[in-house]
C-alpha cells in the first residue's frame, strides 16, 4: 500500500445490493415519490507492522462497513404558470451514513442484503508471543432530512445539489480504533504484562489511524460512494392544468 504507512497490506471484498423495487435510482411521480441509492457492504483485512512491545508482529485488522442507503423524497412542487415547466421542485435528502466494525463477518452472508451482517470477535494477533482477539463497533446516528429546493431554471438546467455531513468518516474511524474491546493472552512472559501489550497495540493503532481512514476513503471513492453525502438533481418537471372527470 503505497503512501500508507504502517500497513503492510490490505485485502477487499466489496458487495453493492439493489435499490429496493419501490424505491428505484430514478423515478417519475407526484409528492411522496422516493429514490434511493444501493446500499454498500465493504470488508477489509489491514495488515499492520507492530510497534513497541508488538515490535516484529503482525496484526490483523478485520473493518467491516456498512453505507446505508441514501434517499431522497419528493417534497413540493410550486406551479407559477406562463408554461407547465415553470415550477420549483423541493426535495427532502437523507444522505447515506455509515456503520463500521472491527471483527470477522461471515463472507456468505456479505452479498446477502436479507440478512443482517453479524461481526464476532476476531483474532488480531496469533504468535508465540501474544494472542489478541477484538472486536469494536460504530454506527453513525441517523440525520433528519435536509430539503433542497430547485428553481425553474436549475431544473432546466439539470444542477447537481449536494446533501453532506463534513468529517464524517475520519472521526468514526478514529472512535472506532479508541473503543476497541481486546482480550489479551500474553503466552511469553519477557514481553510484558497485558496492560503494556494493550499499551503497545493502542500505539500501533494510533499511528497508522489516517492511513486506515485514508484507505477506506478511497476505496469507496473508487466504487463512487461518499459517507454522508448525496448528490440531487430534478430532471423535469410538468405542471398540467387539472381538469374534471366523471
Amino acid at each position: 500500500m503505497a503512501g500508507l504507512p504502517g500497513i503492510a497490506s490490505a485485502s477487499v471484498t466489496l458487495a453493492i445490493g439493489e435499490p429496493p423495487v419501490e424505491t428505484p435510482a430514478h423515478k417519475l411521480g407526484a409528492p411522496g415519490s422516493a429514490v434511493r441509492t444501493a446500499q454498500t457492504r465493504l470488508a477489509i483485512e489491514v495488515n499492520i507492522d507492530g510497534l513497541a512491545l508488538l515490535a516484529g508482529l503482525r496484526i490483523k485488522l478485520p473493518i467491516y462497513i456498512e453505507v446505508a442507503h441514501a434517499e431522497g423524497m419528493l417534497a413540493d412542487i410550486r406551479c407559477y404558470g406562463g408554461s407547465n415547466t415553470n415550477a420549483s421542485v423541493s426535495i427532502d435528502t437523507v444522505p447515506g451514513v455509515a456503520e463500521i466494525a472491527i471483527g470477522k463477518v461471515n463472507p456468505s452472508v456479505l452479498s446477502n442484503f436479507s440478512d443482517e451482517a453479524r461481526v464476532e470477535k476476531a483474532r488480531i494477533v496469533d504468535s508465540l508471543l501474544v494472542r489478541i482477539d477484538g472486536i469494536a463497533h460504530v454506527e453513525t446516528k441517523n440525520m433528519l432530512p435536509q430539503r433542497l429546493t430547485f428553481s425553474p431554471s436549475e431544473v432546466a438546467a439539470n444542477s447537481v445539489k449536494s446533501v453532506s455531513t463534513k468529517d464524517i468518516l475520519t472521526s468514526t474511524t478514529q472512535t472506532l480504533l479508541n473503543n476497541l474491546d481486546v482480550d489479551i493472552q500474553v503466552l511469553f512472559l519477557t514481553l510484558g504484562s497485558p496492560k503494556l501489550v494493550q499499551a503497545a497495540l493502542a500505539q500501533t493503532l494510533g499511528a497508522v489511524t489516517p492511513a486506515i481512514d485514508t484507505l477506506i476513503y478511497n476505496l469507496l471513492l473508487a466504487v463512487g460512494v461518499r459517507v454522508g453525502e448525496a448528490d440531487v438533481r430534478v430532471t423535469g418537471v410538468n405542471c398540467l392544468q387539472p381538469v374534471l372527470v366523471q
